[in-house]
């Protein structure tokens, strides 16, 4: 659908959430490839999913199809961190992985000011089937906390998510599935 690199967003809020997630799903069934088996991995017991939005995307997940639902990587809200030398907030990030795709949960942003809001959320589904490659970019040296950059590549098009701490478990499931690793 967007091997041309391009990017698709579309924004709503929740009194439409339920017919968005129908739309979700239809178009999640069609890029599975029907004619290669399943690949189950053995879960991960170790990953506690401790934030309350999290759980319940976490389980909103696990309600909607047969397939089983884990988490792998999750970083909860709130910790301090450096965005562009300025000191900030984390906002948290979950993933979430699944037979046929890799599910990135995040608040659209890494970061917040102090007393900024952040009501934002990005479900991201990525088929393990269409990633060409993935790089982890470590964090530049220096004072306070920063972030890790994980880049997954589909054809032309780049998903790049931020996370506090290096994503060890992501990188071994990509690796499993057969995804290579480039250098960043």
């Amino acid at each position: 659908m967007l091997r041309d690199g391009g990017a698709f967003v579309l924004e709503y809020n929740t009194v439409s959430a339920g017919l968005m997630g129908q739309v979700t799903d239809f178009v999640r069934s069609r890029w599975i490839r029907h004619d290669e088996p399943t690949r189950a991995l053995a879960s991960d017991s170790v990953v506690t999913v401790t934030d309350r939005y999290f759980r319940n995307v976490l389980t909103d997940q696990r309600g909607r199809g047969p397939q089983p639902v884990e988490p792998i990587h999750f970083e909860p809200a709130g910790r301090y961190c450096r965005d562009a030398n300025w000191l900030a907030f984390s906002t948290g990030v979950m993933f979430l992985d699944a037979p046929d795709e890799l599910i990135i949960v995040n608040r659209d942003k890494p970061t917040r000011r102090f007393f900024e809001a952040v009501d934002a959320v990005s479900c991201v589904f990525i088929p393990y089937a269409g990633l060409t490659s993935f790089a982890l970019v470590r964090p530049p040296t220096g004072r306070g906390t920063r972030f890790h950059q994980l880049r997954l590549t589909l054809d032309k098009q780049v998903v790049q998510q931020s996370c506090l701490v290096e994503p060890v478990r992501v990188l071994a499931r990509l690796a499993a599935y057969g995804v290579p690793q480039t250098s960043a």
